[in-house]
């Protein structure tokens, strides 16, 4: 009996071990399952719930890089306010992102953590 109790728990902690590569409870940088396409950053004054993400779009259209954008704002507002809420700042023209050309090419959004 106490054999198969054994093999079960051997068993079982096996069986997460794919997750551990995944998942790591001991830092807050955790990434996509999927590589993003698009390289996005982050710029946020410490502490401020307000933030804006530059991606290098490369003449993509805002439905091609919204996720890679997205990712940014939501790791940060997880890490920092403890919830994934974002009011992301929208266009009175098209009800979208507002949406600011930089001059070195990226395109820039600006959103703002929420609590629940």
């Amino acid at each position: 009996m106490t054999r198969l109790i054994a093999g079960v728990l051997a068993l079982s902690l096996v069986a997460g071990c794919d997750t551990i590569s995944r998942f790591n409870p001991f830092t807050s940088m955790g990434q996509p399952e999927a590589p993003l396409p698009f390289d996005a950053r982050i710029d946020v004054a410490r502490g401020s719930p307000v933030f804006a993400v530059g991606v290098q779009t490369r003449g993509a259209a805002l439905a091609a890089w919204r996720e890679s954008a997205r990712y940014q704002g939501t790791r940060y507002c997880l890490a920092r306010f403890g919830s994934s809420r974002i009011d992301w700042q929208r266009s009175d023209a098209t009800g979208d992102w507002a949406i600011a050309a930089l001059p070195d090419g990226r395109a820039l959004v600006r959103g703002r953590c929420t609590s629940r």
